[in-house]
């Protein structure tokens, strides 16, 4: 999420299902810049995701994406946080149809954005 450029300031938070059994380890040159949550594995995607949303009490806008998922353009995240402020956003916000995100599975990218 660091490449390509997001275009706007963002914070990164990381979790590990499975953490706490084999704790994952950043490579150094990220440490400053992720926030790395290692947890036992449970909930699926879905318990990783919570576990990151009730951890960052700070923001008020989330992206929740499985470890195949890849940023594809420069500058993906305004696009992303304009419709998120659609009056009727859909939870599966533009997937593909933007060019923001793919993934090996077509299922598995999903842009999702809380309030």
């Amino acid at each position: 999420m660091q490449r390509p450029d997001a275009g706007l300031q963002h914070a990164v938070t990381v979790v590990c299902n499975g953490g706490d059994r084999q704790p994952l380890r950043l490579p150094t040159q990220l440490t400053t810049r992720v926030t790395l949550l290692n947890r036992p594995n449970g909930g699926y995607n879905i318990g990783a995701w919570e576990h990151g949303w009730r951890y960052d009490t700070g923001s008020s806008h989330f992206l929740f994406v499985q470890d195949e998922c890849r940023i594809l353009r420069a500058g993906w995240l305004k696009p992303l946080l304009t419709g998120s402020m659609h009056p009727r956003p859909s939870v599966w916000w533009a997937r593909a149809a933007t060019g923001i995100a793919a993934g090996t599975n077509s299922d598995s990218c999903r842009l999702l954005q809380y309030s």
